[in-house]
């Protein structure tokens, strides 16, 4: 009986003896930096552990008994993550994560090991907003694209223009 229902126990009292925070939504920008939230309270230790997560298994970013190990961090993250220290002691472990690309959409993990918590954020990395402004009517494809500026200053003109020559 133990070997029929015991995976399902173990995997049951797993799951109890661990907190796993509700996850959020992170919107970002193609190259843009962004910043993934962790928080798990005040840190009762000086040499916190925390692991983050892409995709359940690879490595984005360590810190091991407070301090930072990028030794086994994957290649995708290189050079594009950082931590912030001082915050540590009041349970904050956010990740920054700089020059966005498609492929760092996903779920990322935070794991504070200490206090046996897991966070969980979804990074959603969308195309950077334009701030052309639109003719009424016109799409929003690029093709389609019509600056208003310039329209509506030959209108203001070409009503101002008869006025002064009066």
């Amino acid at each position: 009986m133990w070997t029929r229902y015991g995976s399902s126990w173990l995997w049951f009292l797993t799951f109890l003896s661990h907190r796993v925070l509700a996850g959020e939504l992170v919107d970002g920008y193609m190259g843009g930096d962004v910043i993934l939230p962790c928080v798990g309270g005040p840190s009762s230790t000086t040499q916190p552990t925390v692991y983050w997560r892409f995709q359940h298994n690879r490595n984005v970013f360590d810190v091991i008994e407070g301090a930072h190990t990028l030794q086994t961090q994957d290649p995708q993250f290189k050079d594009r993550t950082s931590a912030f220290p001082a915050k540590y002691s009041k349970g904050n472990f956010s990740l920054l994560l700089t020059n966005l690309s498609s492929t760092d959409a996903g779920q990322y993990s935070c794991y504070i090991i200490k206090a046996n918590i897991q966070r969980d954020v979804t990074l959603q990395v969308k195309a950077k907003p334009t701030t052309d402004i639109m003719t009424p009517g016109h799409s929003d494809s690029t093709d389609d694209r019509t600056p208003k500026t310039p329209l509506l200053l030959l209108s203001l003109l070409g009503s101002v223009l008869p006025h002064l020559y009066r």
